[in-house]
């Protein structure tokens, strides 16, 4: 299914067909008894009344935002990838509590690309070799290659060539369909006396060139030289409670929409034309009702026992867990860019401390190495967060054994491939984890016996019968 044009006559706005307002609330219904006369006026009202409550329910107790599903992505044919993107099936519902609910895959065209100039490619690139050069003169330590890369792609990116933004919502509207023959037309204003026997309801997708003053509070924009766009302080204080904005009266900052991706095109100078790629489409501010728990990533399994112990040789052995703790997961983690350095898997959101068993006081001191960074891994079927522990903790008089080592999981700030928290409130020291809510925090901790003494005289004990055998 192709959106190119989203402003179709034939949709109407809901109030064009009926005369319930967005966030109406009927306080009358319909009482029935035998031998009453009944019109269309009285079978519209049992719909507006129950409409109204209904949709009064949706926008109190759940909010507004995207339900499930409609996840933007690039268009998968090139030669289409620089103007259109494509929308998967979901549900959303909007400011005024009604259900937006797109069933099947839809294209949606986000602009017309527009010529670049070579005086315009010219001056970019000449920016570009400026600032570059401007920068080597300055050094006084020499970057390593990663920061030589990063360097380079953040000047590329800082001066690139965009288009738009345009913002992306999912709207809806109403439809009239099915024209019949009426015998009596209440307007009177149709000689063909025609009425609409259905009313279709539609989520339609709109695209908006992004405006500031227009869409503050709707999807702020982070930028790295330039504060990050505030939601307005709202002047309420001295409300009421049943007039404050978001209760009696819908409290809609994006108009009719609900809000799905900030779509940037950028002008590829290598292949000479314009693009829209994964980093073209913004997620920050998509605005979600609360995840069904079946569409939460949990933590699953991890290679200790929860509370338990873990001999050090066998936290050490190569063939064992090979000096790493492994968390599991249910589905692949997002790893974050270099624009989110607050979010994924790192040295502040997985968090391994430790004291010695003797230590009375519990004075706990951080497990950590700059060389051995926690880590994702997403191969085999298999998903998991790797802590890898210094060699140095493993052997020798200061090593972690007799131990209690404690493991923190800050899962507010781990996202899935869906760009959702993961839901890793450990409840009851059990996996799956999970409340049903996303994020939490994964919290294990288990004791480190220092076996080595024993290993040694089993190892020596295993030497003395094979001595004693070949001796007979």
């Amino acid at each position: 299914m192709v959106a190119k044009n989203q402003d179709k006559p034939k949709y109407q706005q809901p109030h064009d067909l009926y005369q319930l307002g967005g966030d109406e609330i009927i306080d009358e219904r319909n009482r029935y008894y035998t031998g009453k006369y009944m019109t269309a006026r009285d079978f519209q009202g049992e719909q507006d009344y129950f409409l109204s409550r209904h949709r009064m329910h949706n926008r109190l107790l759940h909010d507004w935002g995207i339900v499930c599903g409609l996840d933007v992505s690039p268009h998968p044919n090139p030669a289409c990838s620089n103007r259109y993107v494509v929308v998967s099936p979901g549900v959303a519902i909007d400011c005024y509590g009604r259900e937006l609910v797109l069933k099947e895959k839809t294209v949606v065209e986000i602009w017309e690309p527009e010529p670049v100039s070579k005086e315009r490619l010219q001056s970019v690139e000449q920016a570009v070799q400026e600032e570059q050069s401007a920068q080597e003169a300055a050094a006084h330590e020499a970057d390593t290659e990663l920061q030589g890369h990063i360097g380079h792609r953040r000047r590329r990116q800082k001066h690139r060539i965009e288009g738009g933004p345009f913002l992306l919502t999912v709207e809806y509207w109403e439809e009239a369909v099915e024209w019949t023959p009426a015998l009596y037309a209440e307007s009177g204003c149709d000689p063909r006396q025609l009425e609409a026997n259905r009313v279709r309801e539609i989520a339609c997708l709109k695209v908006h060139r992004w405006d500031r003053d227009r869409h503050a509070g709707c999807w702020p924009i982070p930028e790295e030289d330039k504060p990050r766009e505030r939601v307005p302080c709202r002047d309420d204080c001295g409300d009421s409670d049943t007039s404050s904005p978001g209760c009696l009266e819908a409290d809609c900052p994006c108009e009719y929409g609900v809000p799905l991706a900030l779509v940037t095109p950028w002008y590829s100078r290598r292949r000479q034309k314009w693009e829209i790629d994964q980093e073209s489409i913004g997620w920050e501010g998509r605005r979600e009702v609360r995840t069904a728990p079946q569409a939460l990533t949990h933590i699953v399994d991890y290679n200790w026992d929860h509370g338990g112990t873990v001999n050090l040789t066998e936290l050490r052995n190569p063939e064992g867990k090979d000096g790493k703790l492994r968390i599991y997961f249910d589905r692949q983690l997002d790893k974050p860019d270099d624009r989110e350095k607050g979010l994924g898997i790192n040295e502040h959101t997985f968090v391994v401390t430790y004291h010695r068993l003797e230590d009375v006081s519990y004075q706990l001191q951080v497990l950590y190495s700059d060389r051995y960074p926690p880590t994702i891994e997403n191969q085999d079927g298999s998903c998991a967060a790797v802590f890898q522990i210094h060699p140095e903790a493993l052997r020798g008089k200061a090593s972690i054994g007799d131990c209690i080592l404690y493991v923190t999981l800050k899962c507010d700030f781990i996202l899935d491939c869906h760009h959702r928290p993961v839901d890793g409130d450990h409840l009851g020291g059990k996996a799956p984890t999970g409340n049903g809510t996303a994020g939490g925090v994964f919290e294990s901790w288990f004791i480190v016996r220092d076996d080595r003494r024993d290993h040694r005289r089993q190892k020596d004990r295993e030497q003395q019968y094979r001595d004693e055998d070949e001796s007979s």
